[in-house]
């Protein structure tokens, strides 16, 4: 936005269409390294530029002679071209702008907008299904060690009931020694030794 003698000129949507387009049009927009190089020289780019004069012939701060003079001075068109360029700001650009005093744009802000109707609609999701059981998922169903104890004894206490009444011993499988690990007179490097 530009205040410009208490007057004040904002950009719309279609405003900001129609000047890209303009710019697109006469190829005045700038380069990569054009941009770096006006940002570096503290240069004002051509969209600003366009946009600031035509703020000023709008508030007629100056004529459309001078509006002309201004757009071939400060982007460096030809005069065949600045005059088109003229004519394309007049024509499309100027007509979608609207000027505003102060007091109207504070008396357009306060008022407040209706509220309006979302185009998209939300869509229904479906609850989420639970995950299928994989065999080899754990449920853990006591999470407390202490508890986790005592309902091992009671299992135990009732395979004694239903079985003998001896608990029955785990088979252990021994492996021996092979003679050629016991007779080693080095260390084993990859054994870890205790202190």
């Amino acid at each position: 936005m530009a205040k410009e003698k208490d007057k004040i000129i904002p950009l719309n949507e279609k405003s900001e269409l129609e000047l890209r387009r303009i710019i697109e049009k006469y190829k005045l927009k700038e380069t990569d390294e054009e941009a770096i190089k006006k940002i570096h020289a503290y240069k004002i780019f051509n969209e600003n530029i366009v946009i600031q004069i035509t703020r000023n012939l709008m508030t007629e701060k100056i004529s459309n002679h001078e509006f002309l003079d201004a757009l071939h001075k400060e982007l460096k068109t030809s005069k065949e071209v600045t005059k088109s360029l003229a004519t394309d700001i007049v024509n499309d650009l100027i007509p979608l702008l609207k000027t505003y005093t102060e007091e109207e744009l504070k008396s357009y802000r306060s008022t407040p907008e209706p509220e309006k109707e979302l185009a998209i609609k939300p869509v229904p999701v479906a609850p989420p299904t639970p995950a299928p059981k994989l065999p080899y998922s754990k449920k853990i169903e006591i999470p407390d060690v202490e508890d986790n104890a005592a309902n091992m004894q009671k299992a135990e206490g009732n395979r004694l009931r239903q079985g003998s009444g001896e608990p029955q011993q785990k088979a252990r499988t021994v492996i021996p020694q092979t003679p050629d690990a016991s007779k080693r007179s080095e260390p084993d490097p990859y054994k870890e030794q205790l202190e």
